[in-house]
């Protein structure tokens, strides 16, 4: 067995090093379906683990994001995931739940001739 004499800097370094944090970046699993019969976008996030305060979901009519965090007490978990809906949404439309770790989130599908303006002839 040796002695090893460390200077006060040293073992403060050593003790930060301990104490950091590991950040995981997961992209998490999802699934997605489409009732045709009623023109609604279906979708399944998989965030195991964080607490419904930790999950951001943002929405736009052609693109959604969604952002979670997990802490313990070495390590923090972001998941992250963005991706395009196959068609335009209605934002006013969509409907969120998130239950133990499952965050499920619908979407009508914009009629595309919604905005459409009568011309006469």
């Amino acid at each position: 067995m040796s002695i090893v004499e460390q200077k006060k800097g040293e073992m403060k370094e050593k003790e930060k090093e301990k104490s950091k944090k590991i950040t995981y970046k997961i992209h998490p699993n999802w699934y997605s379906s489409l009732n045709y019969d009623e023109n609604v976008l279906m979708y399944e996030v998989h965030l195991p683990g964080v607490d419904k305060q930790n999950v951001n979901l943002k929405i736009l009519s052609d693109l959604w994001y969604v952002e979670a965090s997990r802490e313990e007490e070495k390590s923090r978990a972001v998941y992250t995931l963005t991706n395009y809906f196959p068609y335009e949404i209605d934002i006013n439309s969509v409907n969120a739940t998130y239950e133990n770790g499952l965050l499920k989130f619908t979407a009508k599908i914009k009629d595309p001739l919604a905005d459409a303006v009568d011309i006469k002839l």
